[in-house]
């Protein structure tokens, strides 16, 4: 689905959607509110699709045309909103029909029912070969013929459902179609685009509560994931503001879902015994039992250890989890094209690696040898987690690997190691 963030147009197509709307239920029997103009949320009032508008409202921020993308985005979501109380409505109205009751909560049996009701079985066989297996034609077909009138408004709610989301999302369950529904009523999307524009434009506390909107709008978003960009926003826009007691609030937020630096974690036993392996046996060690793959909280992992090691608290679990994950992708682009490469420590890596330009991009580009280099340090210091012989290993690995300004770092901790360990006071909630 083209990004489904649909944003519609302006006044002109509301007022034209709400008078279709009574159009069609003076012809249908159904109360005004009850019937969805589905033709009219396809396109805005410039015949352009929907999801369009919202593509154009990015390109005006891009265009640092800050106030009519503004404009854009409360557009849409105004748009929103409407379409869906008019889907609640509607589904209100269907839900106190006797065939809703009859389809004990199965939008398919829904679908049979009325089908039974309004065409032969021959006539449906015709709509179902010019569908060639497309639910949303089949709902179409349907839709051009005469049906009855709660059928129709059933046909009108699906196809706007479809539109935003997948039929596979409501599960055959008309519960949760109503969920889904009243989900949709929310724009975190825009919202988020909201934030952008005000805090581009300065307006710092406004770009705070609309991104805190945007994440709290989170179970209506498309991707789900989205929720996590949100979040570093808002840390970042804290980071600006020096606000660091903000800032770590919100990356501590980003990790809950995380499986092992969660707090708590959701894998404690795995955590525990991942910590452990690289207390007492060493970071090779620790690479031969353990791979991770990146996802979204590589980023917090490794900030927050770097920050946490700063102010003199424990940080090894948060640097080993960003370090493991940035090298068990490099692993695997190095097993994609030599697939007898097997582990053999990170010294035997890295000179396996000295011709492979592609690794020591992404190794550069996830900023690998600074996360190796907090580890490091994070090893000395730590009360719980202490390897200063893990430590001094990694310190020479990065010397070796002569990356600047890391290796010259790396240097200065093998001449004086007491330097990893930080005095600055812990940063107070």
């Amino acid at each position: 689905m083209r990004d489904s963030l649909r944003l519609a147009a302006g006044p002109t197509l509301l007022l034209l959607m709400l008078l279709l709307a009574a159009s069609l239920s003076a012809q249908a029997g159904l109360s005004g509110s009850a019937v969805l103009p589905y033709t009219n949320f396809n396109q805005n009032s410039a015949g352009d699709p929907s999801w369009l508008s919202f593509e154009r409202g990015k390109r005006l921020f891009l265009e640092r045309d800050f106030g009519d993308a503004l404009m854009a985005f409360d557009n849409a979501i105004a748009f929103r909103r409407e379409v869906f109380r008019q889907v609640a409505v509607g589904l209100e109205r269907l839900s106190a029909s006797q065939q809703y009751q009859a389809a004990d909560d199965s939008i398919a049996d829904l679908l049979a029912i009325f089908s039974g009701e309004d065409f032969l079985p021959q006539e449906y066989a015709s709509l179902e070969r010019v569908a060639a297996g497309s639910f949303r034609s089949l709902l179409l077909q349907r839709r051009q013929v005469r049906v009855s009138d709660y059928h129709r408004l059933f046909l009108e709610i699906l196809l706007t459902m479809i539109d935003f989301r997948p039929l596979a999302a409501f599960d055959d369950s008309l519960r949760r179609l109503t969920r889904q529904a009243e989900l949709l009523s929310a724009y975190p999307e825009a919202e988020y685009w909201k934030g952008r524009v005000f805090q581009v434009e300065g307006e710092t506390y406004l770009a705070e509560l609309q991104y805190q909107r945007a994440f709290d709008q989170r179970e209506s978003l498309e991707i789900p994931e989205d929720r996590y960009r949100f979040m570093y926003d808002l840390a970042e826009l804290y980071r600006v503001q020096a606000n660091f007691s903000r800032w770590l609030e919100v990356m501590e937020r980003l990790l809950v879902d995380d499986p092992i630096t969660g707090n708590p974690p959701i894998d404690p036993f795995k955590r525990d015994a991942m910590l452990n392996t690289l207390a007492r046996d060493g970071f090779d060690r620790f690479m031969t039992l353990y791979r991770i793959e990146p996802s979204f909280s590589l980023q917090a992992n490794r900030e927050l250890a770097a920050f946490l090691l700063e102010h003199g608290r424990s940080s090894v679990k948060y640097a080993a989890v960003a370090a493991c994950m940035i090298l068990s992708r490099a692993i695997e682009m190095v097993t994609s094209r030599d697939r007898d490469y097997t582990w053999q420590g990170l010294a035997h890596f890295l000179a396996t690696i000295r011709t492979r330009t592609d690794v020591q991009e992404y190794l550069s580009l996830q900023v690998f040898y600074p996360a190796l280099f907090t580890l490091a340090d994070a090893l000395y210091a730590d009360s719980a987690y202490a390897n200063r012989l893990a430590a001094n290993y990694l310190w020479q690995m990065i010397l070796a690997a002569n990356q600047a300004p890391w290796s010259a770092q790396a240097a200065a901790r093998l001449r004086q190691p007491q330097s990893a360990i930080r005095r600055a006071p812990t940063v107070q909630p």
